[in-house]
């Protein structure tokens, strides 16, 4: 910019950009740059004819020049130094300066060193080329690298895809599978819900009504009638029974089973279960078995009276039905943080196979035994809910052939 404003003759806008163009070479510490703006300098005092500074700072670009190896700037400065030698009339200076420049001058343009230059030049810009045809082709191997793991990495993922999917589709198949046989169980199930459900209520029916014409005829004698009435009464409890398991069950799948927590004391409530469960085997099973009570304290707790009677008098019915000889015996136990239920008989057992299932409604331990002596299949899954609801669980231990007990553990309500 100081250059220009020399040309336009703008002499005080050149000095000033002359001074901070001093500042900033110094400041950068560029030597090749201080030396061009000394060189700028040199120029500016010869034109306004400060001599001694224009030599000045002539010197300095000379020195620097030679020590940089700036050999443009270097002839430039000897021959503007020859000028001033001949206006301070110092022609011997000014001669030799001449030919310093003239000297620098011809190295610069000598048309050998030129043409070694060029051919340099040339030498060089075959190099650049061949490097950039090398940088292409590696540019261009990269471009394939890059494609090729492009290629591996998508055919891994769409063979991971295709392996989660097939492992998808087999578990889906499997979860289908399962599904199918569980609807096709259900259906078994509701069948033989109906059949049963149908026979338990039928049958009963079926044999208060026989009984019942039986009676309005009036050609039976006394022990007759006695008989009709037995088996009148035994086909109304089974079909009030049926009818209660039904209505129970119902409520817990709902849960609307009423619970009314009370204190008792426990030996009263075992002694009426097991006075009925006598009479029950007297009135509806011909069957040579002992329903016995253990030796037990007259505790008090506090649970769900009804609850809990219904679950003794579904598992004693049940070990009756399961039991031909022996005995049908409950028990009970308490310690600091549960009370337990025990009911134990020498029935036929229960396989360990069974033992997963009978819990469920409309499951038997053993079907053809169950088809003999009658049931719904609801009665052991009415126990398991309502000690669920009393937050208790049911353990069993049970082996063909050997007997069946049943533990029914509830906590202790300590509120």
């Amino acid at each position: 910019v100081a250059e220009i404003y020399t040309k336009l003759n703008q002499l005080d806008s050149t000095y000033s950009c002359l001074i901070k163009s001093i500042k900033y070479a110094k400041q950068s510490q560029n030597k090749v740059t201080l030396t061009n703006v000394m060189y700028a300098a040199s120029k500016y005092f010869f034109q306004i004819k400060d001599y001694s500074s224009c030599k000045w700072h002539l010197d300095k670009t000379i020195e620097n020049a030679n020590l940089y190896n700036l050999n443009i700037i270097l002839s430039e400065a000897y021959l503007l130094r020859s000028k001033l030698n001949v206006l301070n009339r110092d022609y011997k200076n000014a001669y030799k300066d001449l030919e310093n420049s003239y000297s620098i001058h011809s190295k610069i343009y000598d048309v050998k060193e030129i043409n070694k230059v060029k051919a340099l030049e040339q030498k060089l810009l075959q190099q650049e080329k061949q490097t950039q045809l090398i940088e292409l082709e590696l540019k261009k191997q990269k471009t394939i690298n890059l494609l090729l793991y492009l290629i591996v990495f998508l055919s891994l993922t769409i063979g991971i895809l295709a392996i989660i999917f097939l492992i998808r589709l087999k578990r889906l198949n499997a979860e289908l599978k399962i599904s199918k046989n569980k609807a096709e169980e259900s259906d078994k199930l509701k069948s033989q819900f109906l059949k049963t459900i149908s026979h338990e209520i039928r049958t009963p029916l079926n044999g208060i009504i026989g009984f019942s014409e039986m009676i309005v005829s009036e050609k039976i004698d006394k022990n007759e009638l006695n008989e009709i009435q037995h088996h009148i009464y035994k086909n109304s409890f089974d079909l009030i029974n049926t009818i209660e398991n039904l209505v129970d069950m119902a409520h817990l799948n709902t849960n609307q089973y009423p619970l009314k927590i009370s204190r008792f004391k426990i030996l009263p409530l075992l002694d009426t279960i097991i006075k009925q469960a006598q009479e029950s085997l007297l009135i509806q099973y011909n069957k040579k078995i002992e329903i016995l009570l253990d030796n037990i304290q007259d505790i008090e707790i506090e649970s769900d009276k009804n609850a809990l009677k219904k679950i003794l008098n579904l598992l004693i019915l049940n070990a009756i039905k399961f039991t031909d000889t022996g005995f049908v015996k409950v028990g009970f136990e308490k310690n600091s943080s549960e009370y337990t239920l025990i009911v134990k008989d020498t029935g036929i057992g229960i396989s360990k196979e069974k033992q997963k299932i009978i819990f469920n409604p409309f499951r038997f331990g053993n079907e053809q035994f169950s088809i003999k002596s009658g049931g719904t299949g609801l009665g052991l899954a009415i126990v398991k809910n309502l000690i669920n609801i009393l937050h208790g669980q049911i353990v069993i231990e049970s082996e063909t052939g050997k007997g069946t007990t049943f533990f029914i553990h509830i906590p202790v309500n300590e509120n």
